[in-house]
C-alpha cells in the first residue's frame, strides 16, 4: 500500500514537472505584451524604461523573475518602485512609481541632465528630462559640481537652492532661467535668476525664502518700467540680501 502511494506521488510530481517544463519553453508562453501602469494618472513613463522592458519581449514567461526584473528597474533614476507580475499565457503586468524631483538639474557645459532620487543626482537622458522640465524647474550647475554630488548626494547649501526653486510657484513665469556656481566668494555661493522678459537678472547672495524673491521681482518689475528698460540692450543685475535689494 505504501508502495502504491509513493509511486502515485512520483508520477504526480513528475506529471508536474513535465507540465511545468512545457509551459516554461512552449512558445504559447512566451512573453508578448507589457503592460505598463504609472502609480499617478498621466505621468510618462520614460524612454529607459521602455527600452529595459523590451528586452523582455520573446522570454519563456514562466522562467522569468519578477523580483529580479523589479530589482533592474528601481537601479534606473526614472523609477522610485516597481511591481511585476505574470499573466497567462503571454503578458507581463508592470506598475511603477516614477521618481519625484522637485528640480531638475542641467549642467550646460557638457549639456548633462539630472534628476534628484533619494538624496543624490542621477543622469538621464534629455529626452527623459523634458516631461520633468513641464512640471518643475531646471537649474544649471557646473557639470564638475554636478558629478560632486552624483557621487556623495545634494550638498546642504544646494539643498537650499533647491527648496528655493521649488518654493517660488507663480513666479517661476518670469524666471526664465536658473543659475547655480558653489564656487564663489560668499559661502552661499552664486545663485542667477534670470528674467529674461525684463531684461533682469538677480544674483541671491545669501539663502532667502520664497517671499523676499517675489518681493524682489516686485520691485525689479517696477524699476524697470520707470527706467525704460526695453530700450537697454544689456541685462541689469540686482543683488539680493536677506535685507534688501541693491541694484548694481
Amino acid at each position: 500500500m505504501k508502495l502504491r502511494i509513493r509511486l502515485v506521488v512520483l508520477l504526480l510530481f513528475t506529471a508536474a514537472l513535465l507540465t511545468l517544463v512545457w509551459l516554461s519553453t512552449s512558445p504559447r508562453y512566451t512573453v508578448r505584451q507589457v503592460v505598463i501602469t504609472t502609480a499617478n494618472e498621466g505621468e510618462e513613463v520614460s524612454a529607459e524604461v521602455k527600452a529595459q522592458l523590451s528586452t523582455l519581449v520573446g522570454t519563456p514567461l514562466l522562467r522569468l523573475s519578477p523580483a529580479k526584473e523589479e530589482a533592474r528597474l528601481k537601479q534606473l533614476a526614472t523609477v522610485q518602485d516597481a511591481v511585476i507580475r505574470r499573466r497567462l499565457p503571454d503578458t507581463i503586468t508592470v506598475h511603477l512609481t516614477v521618481t519625484e524631483s522637485r528640480v531638475i538639474i542641467h549642467s550646460s557645459d557638457d549639456e548633462g541632465y539630472y534628476l534628484i532620487k533619494d538624496g543624490h543626482l542621477f543622469a538621464i537622458t534629455g529626452e527623459d528630462a523634458a516631461p520633468y522640465q513641464r512640471r518643475v524647474m531646471t537649474i544649471e550647475v557646473p557639470a564638475s559640481y554636478a558629478q560632486v554630488m552624483v557621487r556623495w548626494g545634494v550638498d546642504e547649501l544646494f539643498e537650499q537652492v533647491i527648496e528655493l526653486t521649488d518654493s517660488l510657484g507663480g513666479e517661476s513665469s518670469l524666471i526664465t532661467r536658473v543659475k547655480y556656481d558653489n564656487n564663489s566668494s560668499n559661502s552661499f555661493g552664486k545663485m542667477v535668476l534670470e528674467l529674461s522678459s525684463l531684461h533682469a537678472q538677480i544674483w541671491v547672495r545669501e539663502p532667502v525664502g520664497a517671499a523676499r524673491v517675489q518681493a524682489a521681482i516686485a520691485l525689479v518689475q517696477e524699476d524697470r518700467e520707470r527706467s525704460l528698460f526695453f530700450l537697454s540692450s544689456e541685462a541689469k543685475r540686482y543683488d539680493l540680501y536677506r535685507e534688501g535689494l541693491v541694484r548694481r
